[in-house]
């Protein structure tokens, strides 16, 4: 009995110690969880701290870039207004500086008209101081050799007056160009009608060509004809018009210039 119940001792020995050792791994199991839920907590925690770092980092950089985009705007407008200040600065002061150059050109060109002027006033007045004793001695030469001589002389002089005034005009910039472009456009056309003539002219030797110029003639009227126009007149009627001359009477000369004089009469008549 003794033996059975140290027996059954040692097994409940061994069971507590078996239970002991289980409850032990056990604990030790649940403190590793814990500390494993622990660590992952903190690692999670320091995530997110990082993680709003970050965010808070990414913001103060947006907000950064949006200040200096806004400073390099608002300091391009600042230069673009001190830009077209400066320019309209300088266009003030050209405009100006223009107005200044015209105003003394214009009173330079008056003072030299003034002294233009004044310089031919006394040129004729040193022209009449010399003339003045010729005229003296011939007035008195014609009064000592004729009765009346100092009267004759003297209304001559009355006669003769002052000197002659000169005359000036001034024309603006617009009435000078106006005159240019007139005068241009005569030229053209005096060199287009010389170029004309020189055709018809050279038409005329080459060609026999004198319709053209005997028509031509004919717009100008009588008072324009000369001898030139009364021999195209009689080559026309010679050479393209002969029938005129079969028309004649047998007693009439066919000789140009008899023609000619012929044409010329006919054109009087009409």
């Amino acid at each position: 009995e003794e033996a059975a119940r140290l027996a059954a001792k040692q097994a409940e020995d061994e069971k507590k110690t078996q239970l002991q050792t289980r409850v032990d791994r056990e604990e030790k199991k649940a403190q590793e969880a814990a500390n494993r839920r622990r660590q992952r907590a903190m690692e999670a925690r320091e995530r997110a701290s990082n993680i709003s770092s970050r965010t808070e980092q990414a913001d103060q950089r947006r907000q950064q870039l949006a200040d200096e985009a806004l400073k390099s705007a608002r300091e391009s407008k600042e230069r673009r207004e001190q830009k077209v200040k400066e320019l309209k600065q300088r266009a003030d002061c050209a405009l100006q500086e223009r107005n200044k150059r015209i105003i003394e050109k214009h009173s330079v060109d008056r003072h030299h008209i003034g002294s233009e002027e004044s310089l031919q006033g006394d040129s004729t007045s040193r022209s009449q101081r010399n003339d003045r004793p010729q005229h003296e001695e011939s007035d008195s030469r014609q009064g000592g050799g004729s009765p009346g001589g100092d009267d004759f002389g003297s209304k001559n002089q009355e006669a003769k007056g002052g000197p002659t005034p000169s005359i000036y005009y001034y024309c603006t910039p617009r009435v000078g160009k106006d005159l240019i472009d007139a005068n241009v456009r005569v030229q053209k056309e005096y060199v287009r009608r010389c170029h004309d003539l020189e055709k018809e002219k050279h038409d005329m030797l080459t060609q026999k060509h004198f319709k053209s110029l005997a028509e031509a003639a004919k717009t100008l009227g009588d008072k324009f004809e000369g001898g030139y126009t009364r021999k195209m007149r009689s080559l026309h009627r010679m050479y393209i018009n002969p029938k005129t001359r079969e028309d004649k009477s047998p007693g009439e000369s066919i000789s140009p210039r008899a023609g000619g004089a012929s044409g010329s009469g006919a054109s009087a008549s009409a």
